[in-house]
């Protein structure tokens, strides 16, 4: 097995854990090593891993790390503070090569983080065991690779979006699915700015707070689209023109800042 990365300090409390290991019964986890196994899920299916791989599990505050060779990385759970060679990084998923330098600090509400690592990484068997400075952490042998090595993501030209409840609010939602948006650098976990062509309102009216969730798009009053991201508020005020689902948001998540796509169109159904 070849390693990947070495730790330089593990944080507060970090481990490889997966939803195989079974052994958390002492915490209150009655399914699984990981704490939010939801979370470690949707981490996987970002990585397009399979979900009986590890992942490096943190507590309070995140790990620092040295990468070892090329590989692609991903965050999950609770936002964290995250640095790459010294800058900090909103990136949710990374590239990483050959002696960069990953550092976790504070994570926020004092929550779990999670690390992944594509193609997984090995477990540990037995009783869970934190990992410890100058520990190595290796990928998991048994699982074929996702891509070829220097392989770039696959991103859609066109992701597809549900209609949302306002959608009737746009002077014009046919032209609206033709088109062109890119994702602006001006992000975090709890939303995207998206430019583009302006979009009209039909009326002007402001909207009463009402439910919201990941991957909302709300239409602000400049005309723009916000993307709301997992650390989103549960309420909003702005129109709800539309909706990503899970797998959509994710591809919207791996678009590059500043790539051109456009949205397909789905017709509207309550999630709510």
């Amino acid at each position: 097995m070849k390693a990947i990365a070495r730790v330089i300090h593990p944080g507060t409390y970090s481990s490889i854990q997966s939803l195989e290991i079974n052994n958390a019964a002492f915490y209150g986890q009655g399914f699984g090593g990981v704490m939010l196994s939801d979370e470690l899920r949707s981490l996987h299916k970002l990585l397009q891993n399979s979900y009986n791989t590890g992942v490096i599990e943190c507590f309070k505050s995140g790990i620092h790390i040295e990468i070892l060779d090329e590989i692609m990385i991903a965050f999950g759970g609770a936002s964290a503070t995250w640095y790459l060679n010294g800058l900090t990084t909103q990136d949710k998923v990374l590239s990483l090569k050959k002696g960069d330098i990953l550092e976790g600090k504070r994570i926020d509400s004092y929550e779990i983080a999670y690390l992944g690592f594509e193609g997984g990484l090995v477990k540990r068997k037995g009783e869970t065991i934190p990992l410890k400075r100058g520990d190595l952490i290796f990928k998991d042998p048994n699982i074929k690779k996702t891509r070829t090595q220097g392989q770039k993501d696959i991103i859609p030209e066109s992701i597809i979006l549900n209609s949302g409840p306002d959608a009737y609010i746009l002077e014009n939602e046919k032209a609206f699915w033709n088109q062109s948006f890119s994702k602006t650098s001006n992000y975090n976990r709890q939303g995207f700015i998206v430019e583009g062509a302006k979009l009209i309102h039909v009326q002007n009216n402001s909207f009463e707070s009402v439910p919201c969730f990941p991957g909302i798009v709300q239409l602000t009053p400049s005309g723009n689209i916000i993307v709301l991201g997992p650390d989103c508020g549960v309420t909003g005020g702005y129109p709800r023109i539309g909706y990503l689902d899970t797998i959509s948001l994710l591809a919207f998540i791996k678009t590059p800042v500043g790539k051109a796509f456009s949205f397909a169109h789905r017709a509207f159904k309550n999630p709510l």
